[in-house]
């Protein structure tokens, strides 16, 4: 049997599928782009670009109840358990490893400008790799962001800005946590048109 998709495979598909959604999206309405459109059409391009492999030793499930894939993979581990980290919410994505254990977690947002529209998913991450002897092996946070028909910035500047503040303040919360986890982002080129830039990106999240 195939072995597991290589998490640097995952990471790029999962960018792929979120450009490809922004560019139908663009075609299909004549010039909007991607934040316009409802979340779910970004978690089902990514689904199925992570499924784009011939022969997969994995599958993937979407919007899987949080609660019972932790208990799948193996359990929380000890202490209580935070109402914060949402565990009778749902994971947008959930990748298994062959053996039907969950290995991969992610999260989808459009239009981020900042780490606090991710600390409530970082921190169910966080939960999720709070057990070093459960199998999941990374959190991702996969989002799309824009800075369109603005004059008062450089767009791909801004662009950077955004992705620099959200990964600086990402590794800022997370130093302190027990177990630590590291964190790292993750994004394909910014293209730029006119007053408008865009960008796909990640948030990486595994046990240090």
């Amino acid at each position: 049997m195939p072995g597991p998709l290589p998490i640097d495979d995952v990471i790029s598909k999962i960018l792929r599928g979120i450009a490809r959604a922004q560019k139908d999206y663009e075609y299909w309405t004549d010039g909007c782009w991607l934040q316009e459109a409802p979340e779910y059409m970004t978690t089902v391009y990514v689904a199925r670009e992570i499924c784009k492999t011939k022969d997969r030793g994995y599958y993937l499930t979407l919007e899987s109840n949080a609660r019972q894939t932790l208990r799948d993979a193996g359990g929380i581990g000890r202490g209580g358990v935070s109402p914060e980290s949402r565990l009778g919410g749902k994971f947008d994505i959930v990748l298994y490893w062959a053996d039907g254990y969950p290995r991969i977690v992610i999260e989808l947002k459009k239009q981020v400008t900042s780490f606090k529209q991710l600390k409530q998913d970082s921190y169910r991450i966080c939960n999720a790799l709070r057990n070093p002897s459960n199998r999941v092996q990374r959190g991702l946070i996969a989002f799309y962001t824009s800075w369109k028909d603005r004059r008062d910035a450089d767009p791909r500047n801004r662009i950077v800005e955004i992705l620099d503040g959200v990964e600086h303040d990402a590794k800022e919360y997370l130093k302190n946590r027990r177990p630590a986890v590291r964190a790292s982002m993750h994004h394909r080129r910014i293209p730029v048109a006119g007053n408008s830039a865009w960008v796909a990106a990640v948030l990486e999240m595994e046990r240090a």
